[in-house]
């Protein structure tokens, strides 16, 4: 059980990784980087692994209601914040009982 919470919080920390990735390519696809659009293979991967964890938040709160910007990682970094912490107290709890 102690593993697999670990395990679990591991890929937590490599998700936030690839979202931060999606916030620097979205960054620099909007200040007009070369050769960088949503066809780009590295674009797409990023893109297919994010995406199923920001679109709740992103049908919750749409950048459309606020004049564009997207805050949908913003949510998903406090939620996954939040589960670590939960995470990392289930492990405690487990090593000192």
């Amino acid at each position: 059980m102690l593993a697999l919470l670990q395990l679990f919080n591991i890929f937590l920390t490599v998700l936030t990784y690839f979202i931060m990735v999606e916030v620097i390519i979205s960054w620099a696809m909007m200040f007009g980087a070369r050769g960088l659009n949503y066809s780009h293979p590295i674009v797409r991967f990023v893109h297919s692994i994010t995406d199923p964890v920001l679109a709740p938040f992103r049908m919750i709160l749409p950048p459309s209601r606020l004049n564009g910007l997207d805050i949908s990682p913003i949510l998903a970094f406090i939620c996954i914040w939040l589960l670590q912490g939960f995470i990392s107290q289930m492990v405690q709890n487990a090593m000192f009982h």
